[in-house]
């Protein structure tokens, strides 16, 4: 059997994105041209409202976590997008790289929170949207996942199931999204080092957002995380995606989530892999989304 296509990498943040100190929009198209991508997506963060590190986090000011992302300081943090600036970018990369097609993405945090900030944004659509779930609200604020200290032994699984709750209340809204990125971004930053992490675990769980995520023909997102491998990635991971397949999935969209350029389209050829073992396959168009 001959090796699966590289599928577009169509999660990939640049400069234009509040955690990607490294990113660089221009050199995360030199990088699709040498993989040979037949198309790359700008898919810059959009968050709506300051958030802050849960209250057992260390104090920690513009560092960078394991896997190269800027990580939430102590203070408030508020990650607005500049669409002008966004715009001028990918316009000028679509005229150096013309024999790469260039998509324009937006991924919104908590959108369906927010949409009144999602409206005023949205005077020109991008693309593509992106729905995802960084936070949870806890005593009345939006508490990132990736916050050291958070996901602990002793509540890890209160607060996987947690964010699965609230991304199927996201699913089930009118949010203007078209695909579901990372599910189970909180497995990222589960303490795998002191407890074992078994998505059979949250099945259940795991299938109440599929199944509204069908319902919505919405695409669910193969998450390669920049190609960290397991346990922390890919979100999701192959059971998962079979889960997605047996709920009835239509599509499946790929995204590195690459904050800089060398991470571009990274652990892709195991993610196509994986989504043609789960039943998924090429569209005719190479730079669509693959279909079951």
């Amino acid at each position: 059997m001959s090796p699966s296509p590289i599928p577009p990498d169509l999660h990939v943040h640049s400069e234009w994105s509040w955690d990607a100190a490294s990113g660089d929009m221009e050199a995360s198209c030199r990088r699709a041209i040498e993989l040979g991508l037949p198309a790359i997506a700008f898919s810059e963060h959009a968050d709506f409202t300051p958030w802050r590190p849960h209250a057992g986090a260390e104090p920690k000011d513009s560092t960078l976590g394991v896997d190269g992302c800027r990580l939430p300081s102590n203070r408030a943090h508020r990650g607005d997008l500049d669409m002008a600036g966004y715009w001028q970018s990918i316009e000028r990369c679509r005229a150096t790289f013309p024999d790469l097609r260039i998509l324009s993405s937006i991924e919104l945090g908590e959108p369906h929170l927010f949409a009144a900030e999602v409206r005023a944004m949205l005077h020109r659509m991008p693309d593509r949207l992106l729905g995802s779930l960084h936070c949870l609200s806890i005593d009345g604020a939006l508490h990132d996942l990736s916050t050291p200290g958070m996901m602990t032994p002793d509540s890890a699984a209160q607060y996987f199931r947690a964010a699965l709750a609230a991304t199927v209340t996201l699913v089930n809204s009118d949010a203007p999204f078209s695909v579901l990125t990372h599910i189970d971004y909180a497995k990222r930053y589960w303490p795998h080092q002191q407890l074992a992490f078994d998505e059979r675990d949250f099945e259940d769980d795991y299938r109440a957002v599929l199944r509204a995520l069908s319902a919505s023909s919405r695409a669910l997102e193969v998450n390669t995380t920049r190609g960290v491998g397991a346990p922390r990635g890919p979100c999701p991971g192959s059971l998962v995606l079979g889960w997605w397949y047996a709920e009835g999935g239509s599509a499946v969209s790929f995204g590195s989530d690459a904050h800089r350029p060398e991470h571009v389209a990274a652990g892709f050829a195991e993610a196509a892999a994986m989504a043609e073992a789960a039943g998924f396959r090429p569209a005719a168009d190479p730079t669509d989304l693959w279909t079951r």
